[in-house]
């Protein structure tokens, strides 16, 4: 059974009418699962603004990737957006090899995609 890297981790938390994923960490097949089920997991709490922060990754895998997809469709299926920030240029080359780049919208960081105002407005919580 495989094992997630100690050096892997991801969390989530509001911030100004967001939901920020932060990861710290390789994207690979060990990992993947945790972000994929992170991403599904505002999808489902209801959500709408999703910002992933990859700032802390070096290494994004094809598994890696499908869990990202996984996660757009979920918020676009939930009329939701999800935004990537912070994108190191292996990880922007990776994206722009698959043309992946072209249904994101990328920023240079958290803050950055929260100013851009991009994204449905965020639901009211009950």
């Amino acid at each position: 059974m495989n094992q997630v890297p100690d050096t892997f981790h991801v969390s989530s938390y509001p911030r100004e009418g967001h939901a920020v994923v932060d990861v710290q960490g390789d994207i690979d097949l060990q990992s993947a699962p945790l972000l994929r089920q992170a991403l599904l997991d505002c999808a489902e709490q209801g959500d709408q603004r999703v910002i992933l922060n990859l700032a802390e990754v070096a290494f994004l895998d094809s598994t890696g990737l499908s869990a990202i997809i996984a996660g757009l469709r979920a918020m676009e299926s939930r009329q939701g957006s999800l935004m990537l920030a912070g994108i190191a240029p292996q990880v922007q080359r990776l994206l722009d090899l698959t043309h992946l780049s072209e249904e994101f919208q990328v920023f240079t960081s958290v803050q950055e995609a929260i100013a851009s105002g991009n994204g449905p407005e965020p639901a009211p919580h009950a």
